[in-house]
């Protein structure tokens, strides 16, 4: 899989310098319009997706809001 269509490498993307980044645009073909993404990799243990979830997710969703004026 390409680096830039995975989450980790839109965010790489996404803080570099807007004039290299146009360059490695134009030689580049996307199929998306992706600024950054974020992703969590937990362990669940004998916890159901639900209680996960409930756990993950508002720390997800501050960390994505904080990260908006970086990207």
């Amino acid at each position: 899989m390409q680096a830039q269509v995975t989450a980790a490498g839109m965010l790489m993307l996404a803080l570099r310098d807007p004039v290299w980044l146009e360059n490695w645009l134009s030689t580049h073909e996307l199929k998306a319009y992706l600024v950054g993404a974020l992703n969590v990799t937990m362990p669940m243990g004998h916890e159901s997706s639900e209680d996960a979830s409930s756990r993950v997710l508002p720390v997800l969703l501050e960390t994505a809001r904080a990260m908006r004026n970086l990207i």
